[in-house]
């Protein structure tokens, strides 16, 4: 028989007028490089959006185009982020924490045309004009008087325009083209911590199913009666694509702007605004727990991702009467593909359960399937319709196969109900006498001791063993505990073997630029100064 349902292309612009048609009354809460607050409506945003995809369309974007961004969490990038997929062309999202050189590899490899700039970050890019031949023009996010005429003279030929003259002037409607749900609207790259950064391309398809995959239940549980914080960087993954999945159920927006690591700033809006969910690395979460000293009057959950959720985070949230559910993803994985709705204690920090779409399985290093009976531990391999096939100029790299499974690099134990446990990282792994140690498994121990705040584990060379683990950890007070105090508390948590060798106390761990402890620095530090 016949299919009697259209076969209707999947677009991005589609979630843009359905928050037009439906949501329109609904809040974006957008806070400027001054820490004031700005609120308006979906309504005005989708104005904005169609005026903008006129302009682009006026400086002559095509489909296929790249436009990169460097930019905060805010109304303008927001507005990016639906204006370019919409024409067709693709939203290159740039994480302006990384160095220069990481900077200028990612703009060119992309072949950014566009270049979208908050004016913070204006000096991050002018001294790489000079070797990026395909951009043809910077829009810097703000008005007139935040563009410096003298920036003309910068780069070869290179136009400068300000967003707010850009758009002003164009047209509040827009014919959003049907596209092949198959075109890329969205372009991230990886943190490059082993290498030099990957290239991932999202197609309007799977932008749209992932959309869909958060807004579930047991996933972020999104809808129009939430009000959410979207903490995660929007260079980071597509903010974990909560700004798309946001708009499609017509959720309150808050984006924090430069503030999104700034306890007092995230108290302010999740009391102002009466937050009811908030998305965010550890180490940002971290810093709104250390501010906030009494429990919220309004029902958070958050979502703990980018890094493992450590049992003292854990705490510390629900002390303060949120319900924490840990997720899981990756740059490669768009980037949900766990999360942890209502964990037991025997799964309280693991990051979850396959959200429906994907696939999860573990292999030996043969590369045979192993069972998921919670005690085996392998490679964890992910598949399904918003997991990527390739990076952008490697398409046959050895980490994907014709089956569509993407090997993520974790070691992780997958249990009978589905609950999946990390393990650690490959490359983190500690091998002792022909054994494997985790680093995550006493990273976790030494994080629940009360003086500790941070803890991070590498592998030093040992002459009889091979490797053996180092603790590294930032504590409250120093004065309070020592070496061996901290060697003790592992005294019954693990065997005996496993134990560190050493600890070292530091001011601070060096992150990466999406937040994580940087163990590739740690490594290069200590493994080459002992």
């Amino acid at each position: 028989m016949l299919n009697l349902v259209p076969n209707k292309p999947l677009n991005v612009s589609d979630i843009l007028l359905h928050m037009r048609r439906v949501h329109a009354g609904q809040q974006v809460v957008s806070v400027g490089a001054d820490g004031t607050i700005h609120h308006t409506s979906y309504e005005n945003v989708t104005d904005r959006v169609a005026q903008l995809a006129n302009a682009l369309k006026g400086l002559g974007v095509q489909v296929g185009d790249c436009l990169s961004t460097l930019a905060w969490n805010d109304q303008r990038h927001l507005e990016i982020y639906f204006a370019v997929p919409g024409l067709g062309a693709i939203c290159h999202t740039v994480n302006p924490r990384l160095f220069s050189e990481q900077l200028a590899y990612i703009l060119k490899d992309a072949n950014s045309q566009w270049l979208f700039v908050d004016p913070m970050f204006v000096p991050l890019i002018t001294p790489l004009l000079g070797g990026l031949p395909a951009l043809k023009g910077i829009i810097v996010l703000g008005g007139a008087s935040q563009l410096d005429p003298a920036w003309a003279a910068l780069g070869n030929g290179i136009q400068w325009y300000d967003y707010e003259s850009l758009l002003s002037g164009h047209a509040r409607q827009f014919d959003w083209p049907v596209l092949d749900e198959n075109t890329p609207c969205g372009c991230c790259y990886t943190s490059g911590t082993t290498g030099d950064p990957k290239g991932v391309l999202y197609s309007h398809r799977s932008t749209v199913l992932h959309s869909l995959a958060i807004a579930l239940p047991d996933s972020a549980g999104l809808s129009a009666t939430d009000s959410a914080l979207i903490v995660v960087p929007m260079f980071h993954v597509n903010a974990w694509g909560l700004p798309y999945s946001g708009a499609m159920v017509g959720a309150k927006m808050v984006l924090p702007g430069r503030f999104m690591g700034d306890g007092a700033m995230l108290a302010k809006l999740i009391a102002q605004e009466q937050v009811t969910l908030a998305a965010g690395v550890p180490t940002v979460l971290q810093a709104w727990v250390n501010h906030q000293s009494t429990p919220v009057d309004n029902d958070l959950r958050v979502i703990v991702g980018g890094a493992a959720c450590t049992e003292s985070l854990r705490a510390g949230l629900e002390a303060l009467g949120c319900e924490v559910r840990p997720a899981w993803g990756m740059t490669e994985t768009s980037p949900i593909g766990t999360v942890n709705r209502a964990g037991t204690d025997e799964h309280r920090l693991s990051p979850g359960q396959a959200v429906f779409g994907v696939e999860l399985r573990i292999i030996d290093d043969q590369g045979q399937p192993l069972a998921h009976d919670g005690e085996q531990s392998g490679e964890l391999q992910i598949r399904g319709p918003w997991i990527v096939s390739g990076y952008i100029g490697k398409p046959g790299a050895e980490a994907f196969n014709e089956d569509g499974w993407f090997s993520t690099g974790d070691i992780a134990r997958l249990y009978p109900d589905g609950y999946m446990h990390i393990t650690d990282r490959a490359k983190d792994l500690i091998k002792s006498g022909g054994e494997w140690i985790s680093s995550l498994a006493l990273e976790e121990i030494a994080s629940r001791h009360q003086e500790v705040t941070t803890a991070a584990v590498i592998a030093m060379p040992h002459p009889q063993w091979d490797e053996r683990p180092l603790l590294l950890v930032v504590v409250k007070d120093p004065q309070n505990v020592d070496e061996q105090t901290l060697l003790d508390w592992f005294d019954g948590k693990v065997a005996k073997w496993w134990k560190p060798d050493a600890v070292r106390f530091v001011d601070a761990l060096p992150l990466t630029a999406t937040g994580k402890i940087d163990k590739k620095k740690l490594r290069s530090l200590y493994t080459e100064s002992d």
